[in-house]
């Protein structure tokens, strides 16, 4: 197929999508059939090379691979070899089903994979917290996991799932159009209105690789657990909110890096957020963020466990 698809017509180049057919191998022959893989894709990049003989031009080689670089290896994925071999020229980390993450080591990937090797992670349709509860995409969120990887390091943005229709990601085509347009411009990314949301782990079909962004318990009286938001660049001087979410009812202060975040009232309008679940919301205190990573602390004012929380995200307003 990828013989015909070269060769026969000219192109900018191939993709190959190792996401949506996983495990590659059978269960338990990942590690010893690993140079099979990785002898196709010199086979694909032969095809490459005397279609660029062909046609006169270059023409690139894009795989889609998982989020976790541990994961893509441990699936046959033999990516640092792809790269120093040259077999690749677009790495294009993702989840395996729908849910865009925010918390994989696009920092690790950047040592792991030198130029010219691009890496473009992934934005997908949906954002899952913990237990399973999500919302789809919308312009904030997509602005959110965008300004996150290019604080990381990100060569670009790649779109998946992202219809303007039926059961895509937004409602409001003209928003995706929009976000369409500027999407590769990081400045423009960064000054917009922007949600960053936690998100969990999604395992990639063969094995467990549980990552859990929730404190498990939270006793009364006691914080004893904190959840991570990465809130990429452009943060410095931004106000803004942060949202918590539980499956059971709970009363919580919240601190982001140690400063206190007074609650917002109960009735204040909130964004989208999945449904059966209690919501509390606090204003940040202008000053309290910084770039990157930013700490949410949760002390439990109630006088039962605190066991379910399932949801947090820190969202930013548009800076002119």
């Amino acid at each position: 197929m990828a013989e015909e698809y070269l060769l026969n017509f000219e192109s900018d180049g191939i993709e190959l999508d190792f996401l949506r057919s996983m495990p590659v191998f059978r269960p338990g022959f990942d590690d010893v059939c690993k140079n099979i893989l990785t002898q196709f894709m010199r086979d694909v990049r032969y095809l490459a090379n005397l279609a660029e003989k062909k046609y006169g031009h270059k023409l690139r080689i894009a795989v889609r691979v998982p989020y976790f670089i541990t994961e893509a290896m441990n699936s046959g994925m033999d990516l640092v070899t792809w790269a120093k071999e040259k077999l690749v020229d677009i790495l294009i980390p993702g989840p395996a089903n729908t849910n865009t993450e925010d918390d994989w080591p696009l920092a690790l990937w950047k040592q792991l994979i030198p130029p010219p090797v691009q890496i473009v992670p992934c934005i997908d349709c949906m954002i899952r917290g913990q237990g399973g509860i999500g919302i789809k995409m919308n312009q904030e969120t997509d602005n959110g996991f965008a300004a996150t990887y290019y604080y990381e390091g990100a060569d670009g943005i790649y779109l998946y799932n992202h219809f303007p229709y039926g059961g895509g990601t937004y409602a409001n085509q003209e928003a995706q159009q929009e976000f369409n347009g500027y999407a590769c411009n990081r400045e423009e990314v960064e000054r917009r209105a922007r949600r960053h949301v936690v998100t969990a782990h999604e395992c990639i079909g063969e094995g467990v690789y549980p990552a859990s962004r929730f404190p498990s318990i939270i006793w009364p009286n006691c914080c004893n657990g904190t959840v991570r938001v990465n809130c990429g660049g452009g943060v410095q001087g931004r106000t803004g909110i942060v949202i918590v979410g539980c499956r059971e009812e709970f009363d919580v202060d919240v601190l982001i890096n140690t400063v206190y975040c007074r609650p917002l009232p109960p009735d204040a309008e909130l964004p989208n957020l999945p449904e059966q679940v209690h919501y509390a919301a606090f204003e940040i205190p202008l000053g309290t963020l910084h770039d990157g990573v930013n700490v949410v602390e949760c002390f439990n004012r109630g006088d039962k466990n605190i066991t379910q929380l399932c949801w947090t995200e820190i969202d930013l307003d548009a800076r002119a």
